[in-house]
C-alpha cells in the first residue's frame, strides 16, 4: 500500500510540475512578445521608453 501511495504522490508532483511549466513558458513568451512590440512601437513613434 505504501508503494502505491508514494507512486501517487510522485504522479501528482509530475502533473503539477507539468502544469507549472506550461503556464510559465506561456507567460514568459507573452511578456517577451509584448516587450518587443512595445519597443518597436516606441521607436516608430520616435519616443524613448518611459517618455510621455
Amino acid at each position: 500500500m505504501q508503494v502505491t501511495m508514494v507512486e501517487g504522490i510522485f504522479e501528482a508532483l509530475r502533473i503539477g510540475v507539468g502544469f507549472l511549466w506550461t503556464a510559465a513558458w506561456a507567460i514568459i513568451m507573452g511578456l517577451t512578445i509584448t516587450s518587443l512590440v512595445q519597443v518597436y512601437v516606441s521607436k516608430e513613434n520616435g519616443t524613448g521608453a518611459g517618455r510621455r
